[in-house]
C-alpha cells in the first residue's frame, strides 16, 4: 500500500483508528482483486474493526509465514492482509534438526493443536488413581496413552520455554528471509506490530516500530531492535535510527501515558487493552471493575467528607459556647502578711 494511500490534508500531525480503518476499507473497495484469489473481500473487511484490539491468529511452528485463524470471528484476518499485499510473520519456529522436532512440528504442529493435546495428556494423569506428583504410572495406561502423555509433556515443555513466543530459530528465519527495507506486520502474544529490515551498511538489522501506549509522549521513541528473543538486548531509537532514550531514563520513562494525571481510569484501561490485545469480554469485564471501584472510592470519599464536615462544625460550637462564658472579674486584694516577729540579738559585753 505504499504511495498509495493518502494521508488528508498534509498537515495532519496524527491519525486515529477509525480515519486509518476508514481509508484502509476504502483502498480495498477499489483495488482490483484477481478473480482467482483465494481471498474474500467481505472477509478481509469484517475482519477489520477487530484488528483496534488484536487478532486472534495460530502460529505454525515450521515456519515465520505460516499462521491460520484461531476463531471464526478471525477468519477474514490473512484475507485482510493478504489483499493489502502486507505479509503476516511469526518468530514462533521450531528448528528442525533439534531433538523431539517431530514431536513439535509432526504432532504438534501449531499453537492450538499443542494446547489441544497437553490438555488431553494433563486429563489422562490426573484421572489416574495412582498418580501423584504428576508422576504417571505406566500400568494404568495403555501403550497408546503413555504416548499421548509423553508428547504432551514434551510439547508443554517447549511451549512454556518459549512463551515470549519468538525462538532464535524463528528470530533467525525472519532475518534470512526478509528483504533489506521491507515492512511486514509481526504477529506476537495476539498483538500485531511493524517489522523492519534495514541495512545498516555494516549489517542488516531487524527494527519494530514502538507502539506501547506508556511511550506515546515519548517522542524520541520511534523504534526498538529485535536482536533476542526475550527483549533483554534490545535498544530504542529515534526516526533517523540513531539511539535514543526515554526521558526518565528507564523503560516507561517519566512522562508516561498510564501515569499521565488528565486520563481518567476508563482511558487508561483502555490503553491498556490496546497495548495487551484485550478482547471485547475481557475489556468490558475489566473496565466494569474498574467503574464499581471507582464508585466504592467515590461512596468513601463522599463518606469522609461529610464526616469531615460534621467534626469541624462540631468544633466550631465548641469554640463559640468558649467565646460566650464571661470571665471572672479580679480584684486588687493584697495578700495577706504573715506576722512576722523580729528576734533581737543578743549582746556580750566584755
Amino acid at each position: 500500500m505504499r504511495g498509495q494511500l493518502q494521508i488528508k490534508p498534509q498537515t495532519r500531525s496524527s491519525v486515529d483508528y477509525d480515519y486509518i480503518s476508514s481509508i484502509i476499507a476504502e483502498y480495498l473497495l477499489n483495488k482490483p482483486i484477481p478473480a482467482d484469489t483465494p481471498y474474500s473481500l467481505s472477509d478481509a473487511l469484517s475482519v477489520l474493526p477487530h484488528t483496534r484490539y488484536g487478532l486472534d491468529l495460530n502460529p505454525h511452528f515450521h515456519s515465520p509465514y505460516a499462521l491460520s485463524p484461531s476463531s471464526a470471528r478471525h477468519a477474514g484476518a490473512i484475507a485482510l492482509f493478504a489483499l493489502c499485499d502486507v505479509p503476516v510473520v511469526h518468530g514462533w519456529v521450531y528448528d528442525r534438526q533439534s531433538l523431539n522436532s517431530d514431536v513439535i512440528l509432526q504432532d504438534g504442529q501449531n499453537y492450538d493443536h499443542c494446547t489441544q493435546l497437553i490438555a488431553e495428556g494433563d486429563h489422562l494423569a490426573s484421572v489416574l488413581p495412582n498418580s501423584s506428583n504428576n508422576l504417571v504410572q505406566e500400568d494404568d495406561l495403555s501403550a497408546q496413552q503413555q504416548e499421548l502423555v509423553r508428547k504432551a509433556r514434551i510439547l508443554a515443555d517447549f511451549i512454556d520455554k518459549s512463551r515470549t513466543q519468538m525462538t532464535l530459530t524463528g528470530l533467525f528465519a525472519l532475518s534470512e528471509s526478509l528483504t533489506s527495507g521491507e515492512y511486514v506486520a509481526l504477529f506476537r502474544n495476539s498483538h500485531l506490530s511493524v517489522l523492519y529490515k534495514r541495512d545498516t551498511g555494516t549489517e542488516n538489522k531487524l527494527y519494530t516500530l514502538v507502539t506501547d501506549g506508556a511511550l506515546a509522549e515519548e517522542a524520541d521513541v520511534v523504534w526498538e531492535t529485535l536482536q533476542d528473543v526475550d527483549g533483554g538486548g534490545s535498544a530504542f531509537l529515534n526516526d533517523n535510527f540513531k539511539p535514543s532514550g526515554t526521558i526518565g531514563g528507564d523503560y516507561v520513562g517519566a512522562s508516561t501515558v498510564y501515569a499521565n494525571e488528565t486520563l481518567t481510569d476508563e482511558q487508561r484501561l483502555t490503553l491498556r487493552a490496546q497495548d495487551e490485545g484485550w478482547d471485547d469480554e475481557t475489556l468490558a469485564y475489566e473496565m466494569s471493575r474498574v467503574q464499581n471501584n471507582a464508585r466504592t472510592d467515590a461512596d468513601l470519599a463522599l463518606a469522609m467528607q461529610l464526616q469531615q464536615d460534621e467534626n469541624a462544625r462540631r468544633e466550631r460550637q465548641r469554640q463559640n459556647r468558649a467565646s460566650n462564658i464571661v470571665p471572672a472579674q479580679s480584684t486588687n486584694v493584697r495578700p495577706p502578711q504573715k506576722n512576722i516577729r523580729k528576734s533581737k540579738k543578743s549582746c556580750t559585753i566584755m
